[in-house]
């Protein structure tokens, strides 16, 4: 029996179609997959980024016996080691974060400390590659040459970092269980800005979809980082009110980590 044009036409086409649906079926697979492993790639980094913040905290802490706190206007001008020893009656001229960088990273840069942190006089300090930032999912502002943070400290009364009224919380009197750094989406905080999350009005959202308060830069979940410096990254469906229990030092110390906010862990210790 012979096949007739038509016919023949008409069968080569849906070949044509099969294979043309297989062939972006495996594409979009590839892309898939390369996505995946950018992500992935881009997580750990962030990861990184955390845990080494994680780390200098910790460091900071056992060293000076707390945390660091914002720069504030001093006279005379001090060395870059004694940044954070400040009067605190004026507003911060740098973040926490400055203090903290400097000092890791043993810059010897020229700044007038004296001068807040976007002056010309230093611009010197948007060399540093910030592990405060992630300058592939955080694009730099036009008006300066600094990331925004996508870390930042927990603040207000009673927590470990304070309101800026009195010294921070000494290490020893610090649950380990107490949160004092989380991951924000779009804090709108260049890196060396004075900017927190504060306990009194930030946003009491989970992974909002306008990125601010606590979030995520990647799907399903955030980092935070504990005063015994463990970083575990959350699920965002925790609650805000059971993450909220261990913003402050009181609190925390009333409330089990492991019980709380375990079942919630995407990755944590033991398992980057």
């Amino acid at each position: 029996m012979h096949c007739s044009t038509e016919d023949y036409r008409g069968r080569h086409f849906v070949r044509l179609l099969i294979g043309m649906s297989i062939a972006l079926a495996v594409l979009a697979i590839g892309l898939w997959l390369v996505r995946r492993g950018q992500d992935s790639d881009r997580l750990e980094t962030s990861r990184e980024h955390f845990r080494s913040v994680a780390g200098s905290l910790l460091s900071w802490s056992k060293f000076r016996g707390r945390l660091p706190y914002p720069v504030y206007r001093t006279s005379p001008v001090p060395a870059p080691i004694e940044v954070d020893s400040a009067v605190k009656s004026k507003r911060p001229l740098y973040s926490w974060r400055v203090a903290l960088t400097v000092q890791l990273e043993a810059w010897r840069g020229r700044m007038d400390w004296n001068l807040p942190w976007d002056d010309p006089a230093n611009v010197q300090l948007s060399d540093f590659s910030s592990f405060f930032c992630d300058d592939a999912l955080a694009p730099k502002d036009s008006l300066h040459p600094f990331p925004e943070t996508g870390i930042l400290a927990i603040t207000g009364p009673g927590t470990a970092f304070g309101d800026g009224s009195e010294d921070p919380v000494p290490l020893r009197g610090i649950p380990p269980q107490t949160i004092l750094c989380a991951e924000t989406r779009a804090s709108g905080i260049p890196w060396p800005a004075p900017g927190d999350f504060d306990v009194r009005d930030m946003p009491h959202t989970i992974n909002a979809p306008n990125g601010k308060g606590i979030s995520g830069r990647y799907k399903g979940g955030f980092h935070v980082i504990f005063a015994d410096a463990e970083v575990w990254f959350l699920s965002d469906g925790v609650p805000f009110d059971t993450l909220s229990r261990f913003f402050t030092v009181a609190d925390a110390a009333k409330h089990n980590r492991d019980k709380l906010l375990k079942p919630f862990v995407l990755w944590g210790p033991g398992q980057y």
